[in-house]
């Protein structure tokens, strides 16, 4: 599988923010995962 260098999580829930970041580091898909609970903090982050 290719390995991507960025993952953006969005989600409000703490709970899957945890296990979708631990399924995505232990898969070792992506190089760096980042995690924000609100569309206006993803798009800050996507702009950057």
């Amino acid at each position: 599988m290719k390995k991507i260098n960025n993952a953006l999580l969005i989600d409000d829930d703490a709970l899957f923010n945890v296990l979708h970041t631990k399924l995505i580091e232990g898969s070792k898909v992506a190089t760096n995962v980042n995690v924000v609970t609100k569309a206006t903090e993803a798009l800050g982050i996507l702009k950057n």
